[in-house]
């Protein structure tokens, strides 16, 4: 069995769990038109009120502060933010020059991820998602477009069950690992070039809510 080191992870969770933590107190601040900052990192308040908030870290401030009906999650990419929302059904580009209020009317007008969608993951511009089947969906947020994992079946194959996973994780490379109890196995899988790039057998019947994460090709369950 692949392992490896989650130490980068978790010094990564300090540093959101941080900026999470100074922006618990929502001062009242108006969303102005303004381009992009470079120093600026979304977050998320989902306990007393539901908001969504630029922090400029050159600063140490808010500069807005939005509401947001049932969000899950806010992740940022390069050149772009997006928010997940009612329980990973929604999937919502912020507007960063004039971010707006994203009540239930203007959440309409969002993308919607797969049907079932009961987690999402995301590195760069690369998501995954996995639904309540256990089926999984890789794609691009940019695009908003995802594509069902199906490896093992080919066309017209109707006696190859469909493929279902019990954890997921994606690195920035676009490389989605998951494990799947019922193929025994954690593939590896590119996302930009729809290609398996390994499928490492697993026996992991003990573990009642599996996780897995990687680093490079090394995988840990």
């Amino acid at each position: 069995m692949r392992r490896g080191t989650i130490a980068g992870l978790v010094a990564a969770g300090a540093v959101i769990a941080t900026v999470i933590g100074i922006s618990v107190v929502w001062p009242g601040l108006d969303a102005q038109e303004t381009p992009d900052i470079d120093a600026a990192v979304w977050a998320l308040q989902t306990g007393d009120g539901r908001r969504y908030a630029r922090v400029n870290t050159s600063v140490g401030e808010l500069d807005t502060v939005r509401s947001i009906s049932n969000p899950d999650e806010v992740v940022q990419t390069g050149d772009a933010a997006y928010i997940f929302s009612d329980s990973y059904s929604t999937l919502t580009r912020i507007d960063s020059a004039m971010p707006a209020d994203l009540d239930e009317e203007a959440l309409e007008s969002s993308q919607k991820t797969p049907a079932g969608t009961t987690e999402a993951v995301t590195a760069g511009d690369y998501v995954a998602y996995l639904t309540d089947s256990g089926a999984v969906f890789a794609g691009r947020l940019s695009t908003g477009s995802a594509a069902q994992l199906d490896p093992f079946r080919s066309d017209g194959d109707e006696d190859t069950p469909q493929y279902t996973a019990d954890a997921i994780a994606v690195d920035r490379r676009g490389m989605l690992f998951a494990y799947s109890r019922a193929d025994g196995s954690v593939l590896r899988y590119d996302i930009g070039e729809a290609d398996v790039r390994g499928r490492d057998a697993l026996d992991a019947d003990g573990l009642e809510a599996p996780a897995v994460t990687a680093a490079g090709d090394t995988w840990a369950v």
